[in-house]
């Protein structure tokens, strides 16, 4: 068995350590590659990968082409993107004569996210599924070659 490997991890370790990041000597060579792009991608001025704007930072200019996706599932938005909102199901009672009245009407809901499945969940930038969202158009033919999101038309 090749010695390459112990090699690597401790070059990595070290590269990492010259980028200011806090080593875990518990890491293994793929997540050390990750946090080294990421500390990389973090520090470029301009122009580096996914700064489609120059303005430092990853992602496109607010004001890019968004498209308007309706996620499939819960979702967490790589870059820019606006809630367009989302159905609000039609709320029905059946009275005592066995009558449906309905409660509230079917609606959308402009500018609101979809409610969690149930209390207490979710994390940080978070997008329910049933949510409508307006994304960069790369972003949104990724979602949607994975099955996450599909086109919406509600704009």
């Amino acid at each position: 068995m090749s010695n390459d490997a112990p090699n690597e991890k401790e070059q990595l370790q070290t590269e990492a350590r010259n980028l200011g990041i806090d080593v875990n000597d518990e890491w293994d060579a793929p997540v050390l590659k990750r946090k080294i792009t990421m500390a990389r991608n973090a520090k470029e001025d301009f122009g580096g990968k996914g700064d489609h704007d120059n303005d430092g930072k990853a992602g496109g200019a607010k004001d890019a082409k968004l498209v308007p996706m309706l996620l499939k599932r819960n979702y967490v938005p790589m870059g820019h993107f606006d809630i367009v909102g989302h159905h609000r199901k039609e709320v029905t009672e059946k009275n005592a004569s066995g009558q449906i009245i309905v409660k509230s009407p079917a609606v959308f809901v402009e500018g609101e996210m979809a409610p969690p499945p149930m209390p207490g969940v979710g994390s940080d930038n978070k997008v329910w599924s049933g949510t409508t969202v307006r994304l960069p158009i790369e972003e949104a033919k990724r979602a949607k070659d994975l099955g996450i999101a599909e086109r919406s038309f509600d704009d």
